[in-house]
């Protein structure tokens, strides 16, 4: 009789327990794995002129490291895509030989459609709801993001490169002229468009042969290509500050591309030996709030002796991504952080990669 109730006594404090364990620690499921955004990188890669069907439509995944060719919109990007800009979700390529605007949705799995502008565009601009395009024949377009819709404005100027906007104008590289006997002048002026109006305002004298310019901290910065050589006297290659209300153009030093990374500018300078086809590349860092600028170390084993043909910062983790080339081998690049630590490296997948944008998903 004991022995039964010590047994009945032992079943009823194992329910008690198991009861009272059900309640103190219920079983939870695993939970699944957080999603982590990821960067999209869209680039392009110009191509060469010597060969055929070089230029290309890539991606570069951020979280994973992965770099990938975009078959379908590489198929319509058609000769020299020029630069590139993204608005939302949209990727927008200006193609200098198709004479028109590659349109890449990167919402989802990317899709495309070309618009042919019949113009030789060149570089981008955006401010809402439109995108400006400089043209070689002195031509800017305004093209409606929202509708399609075109107007041309003909300028005073010859052929157009590089644009940057700063407050409600335009800024417009105007960088040489050719006549039918293919002599060529080289110009020192920036167009200015106002863009309430759509009207050409009064140019800026600045550095020789103008290409690439950036709107920062109220100022433009301008990298002239100088004149090559065949005038005298020899004009270099030169990064310049221009004032837009004071309408002064400063010269500042040697560079041959530039951008603007975390809140300052950054310019390279190549500098090619063409006796013996070497090249040395140095970047520097300017601060425009102090007027200092400083040498950056940037995996001076890699790109010091490269060819840098693209700089881009990603907006949203400030990391720079330099790509460089060799005109005529799939070109190469390089990540670093915003400390300067260097991130690795990765193939463009194509010939001379020139500009990218980014899209977080």
């Amino acid at each position: 009789m004991k022995k039964n109730l010590w047994l009945l006594a032992c079943l009823i404090a194992s329910m008690i327990f198991v009861s009272c364990g059900d309640d103190d620690d219920p079983v939870v499921p695993p939970s699944p794995e957080p999603e982590v955004d990821a960067t999209m990188m869209y680039f392009i890669n110009e191509g060469s002129w010597n060969v055929a069907n070089s230029a290309s439509f890539c991606s570069y995944n951020t979280k994973t490291n992965v770099a990938s060719l975009l078959e379908e919109p590489t198929a319509k990007i058609g000769d020299t895509p020029q630069d590139m800009l993204i608005v939302g979700s949209k990727v927008y390529v200006a193609c200098w030989g198709s004479k028109g605007l590659l349109i890449v949705d990167v919402a989802g799995e990317p899709t495309s459609r070309f618009v042919s502008l019949n113009e030789e565009v060149r570089y981008l601009a955006y401010k809402a709801p439109y995108l400006y395009i400089s043209c070689y024949g002195g031509r800017i377009l305004r093209y409606d993001t929202t509708n399609g819709d075109t107007r041309t404005l003909q300028t005073s100027g010859s052929n157009l490169e590089g644009v940057a906007i700063l407050g409600d104008k335009l800024y417009a590289c105007n960088s040489y002229s050719v006549d039918a006997a293919f002599n060529y002048t080289y110009l020192n002026t920036l167009i200015t468009v106002d863009l309430n109006t759509f009207t050409e305002g009064e140019p800026i004298t600045t550095v020789t042969n103008p290409n690439y310019i950036v709107a920062l901290d109220g100022a433009l910065y301008v990298v002239g290509f100088g004149n090559y050589g065949y005038a005298e006297p020899y004009e270099p290659y030169m990064l310049a500050k221009v004032d837009p209300v004071a309408r002064t153009s400063t010269n500042m030093e040697s560079a041959s591309k530039l951008c603007v990374w975390n809140n300052k500018l950054l310019y390279a300078y190549s500098e090619t030996d063409w006796t013996t086809y070497s090249t040395t590349t140095t970047f520097t860092l300017y601060n425009p709030a102090s007027g200092r600028k400083a040498s950056v170390s940037l995996d001076s084993k890699h790109l010091g002796n490269a060819i840098v043909y693209m700089m881009e910062e990603d907006p949203y983790s400030n990391d720079l991504y330099v790509g460089v080339t060799d005109n005529s081998n799939t070109g190469k690049i390089y990540r670093f952080s915003a400390n300067t630590a260097s991130l690795g490296s990765f193939s463009s997948e194509g010939i001379n990669p020139s500009h990218a944008v980014f899209y977080k998903k």
